[in-house]
């Protein structure tokens, strides 16, 4: 039997969709090819949409309506393959509507071509049915299982719905959507790409894909479940864990969706950094460990998984949105990231004093004889140590606590007396301290590390 001539299954999960399901089935039933079984799956709505559902399967008996509690669209997708008797499948979503030769095009493809997927282009439209942008594929054939799968998991020339594609039905056999309420239809295509022969894409438009508010993309209704699409990217990546390039396509898929949905998230809930690292964290760390150098990957493998480091340690977004870390944590990182300069500055200073340089000499070549010390933690104690009795006189400290010293002690807001130059030992607030003291004052600010790597 010739594919043109087979019976295809039509999937339509239905929540709610009462304002949208006429328009859907109309669209479906309408086609020039008829040899259809629309399948609807009603999973649980409560807006009234079974009785327009039933009432255009009263007209047309190619509509089978199925009736199941709210259990989401991945089960009622599923339901839809077990009822399905059509050697092809195609699903529809129900607030959206296809063109009415669709299926009479994508089936002659296959037919003439012996493709076992046929996929068209789709265009993104507004509730009344006008345009906001068509998206067009080129024209491509894609042959060899591992071809299939790879130009897939590549994320070039494709989309991650199941909408517009028809599907030879044997492909789905032993798999089913998995339970997430995004990123199912990544996860299904992968399955079924790995075990096609043949792929044919379409540049033609034939799937209208509306967005509306309060639809499941909409990211002004984003949750911790919008993090799902991390979990299919790591389902596909065990899946493929044995070919090193398959693996890490599939991986970076769900660190990308990671960093992007957390700045979606985020610009909607701020200061909910930790509950974003504690819902992606095992899945997250694992995608990331999979993100490997490969033959023939076209990605930037180093560069990715620095990326993706800093994001989960730091919060960092892509494309220039940064989330902070919690307090605490920001607060952690900063004390580390001083500790190490402090560490590596003390170290430079011991080996430099064992070879005879000392800051004083510093100074001294640049005629710096009378100087004023901002900051008296440890690094600063060890400076007034070291210019004591020497050339260079300190006439006094900037600091805010009150120390017992025999020199004279100012705050950062007082007068400051006049000086060849100010020595900041503040090693990590360096460049705002030295801004500030510019402005009340005309001499030389220089930061302690300067001296001590002797920075011209």
């Amino acid at each position: 039997m010739t594919v043109i001539e087979e019976k295809v299954s039509v999937i339509i999960p239905v929540y709610n969709c009462r304002a949208w399901v006429k328009r859907c089935l109309d669209s479906v039933l309408e086609q020039t090819y008829q040899n259809l079984e629309v399948l609807v799956i009603d999973d649980g709505s409560e807006d009234g949409s079974a009785e327009i559902i039933e009432s255009l399967a009263r007209k047309d008996s190619r509509v089978q309506y199925f009736f199941q509690s709210n259990q989401g669209v991945a089960s009622a997708r599923n339901r839809g393959l077990m009822e399905a008797s059509g050697g092809v499948i195609t699903f529809v979503d129900a607030d959206d509507y296809i063109e009415k030769d669709m299926y009479e095009k994508m089936l002659t493809v296959m037919k003439t071509q012996d493709a076992d997927i046929v996929e068209c282009s789709c265009r993104r439209v507004r509730p009344d049915g006008k345009t906001i942008v068509d998206n067009h594929l080129k024209e491509e054939t894609v042959i060899g299982k591992r071809q299939c799968v790879r130009h897939y998991l590549r994320q070039q020339n494709v989309t991650n719905y199941v909408c517009n594609k028809v599907y030879r039905k044997e492909l789905f056999h032993g798999f089913s959507f998995p339970n997430l309420k995004y990123s199912e239809d990544y996860y299904i295509n992968n399955m079924v790409h790995a075990r096609a022969e043949k792929k044919v894409i379409m540049p033609e438009i034939y799937y209208n894909y509306v967005l509306y508010e309060g639809q499941a993309t909409d990211i002004s209704h984003v949750s911790l479940s919008n993090f799902d699409g991390v979990k299919a990217g790591r389902l596909v990546a065990e899946c493929f864990k044995k070919d090193r390039e398959l693996c890490t396509y599939a991986a970076v898929y769900a660190c990308e969706y990671a960093v992007r949905t957390a700045g979606q998230y985020l610009s909607y809930c701020p200061g909910h950094w930790n509950e974003v690292r504690k819902q992606i964290r095992n899945d997250f760390l694992y995608c990331y460990r999979h993100v490997v150098s490969a033959d023939h990957i076209d990605i930037d493998v180093m560069a990715k998984r620095r990326q993706y480091l800093r994001f989960f340690r730091k919060g960092e977004i892509e494309r220039g949105i940064f989330v902070p870390a919690l307090p605490e944590l920001a607060k952690r990182e900063k004390q580390q990231q001083k500790s190490s300069r402090l560490l590596k500055l003390m170290c430079r200073w011991t080996m430099d004093a064992q070879k005879g340089m000392k800051p004083v000499d510093y100074l001294i070549k640049r005629s710096w004889y009378s100087v004023a010390v901002y900051g008296i933690g440890d690094v600063g104690k060890c400076l007034l140590s070291e210019l004591a009795d020497s050339a260079v006189t300190v006439k006094y400290v900037i600091d805010r606590r009150q120390l017992e010293l025999d020199l004279p002690v100012y705050t950062p807001e007082d007068d400051l007396p006049v000086v060849d130059c100010i020595i900041v030992t503040a090693v990590t607030e360096y460049g705002e301290i030295s801004r500030r003291l510019k402005k009340k004052l005309d001499c030389q600010v220089i930061s302690i590390e300067d001296i001590i790597y002797q920075v011209e």
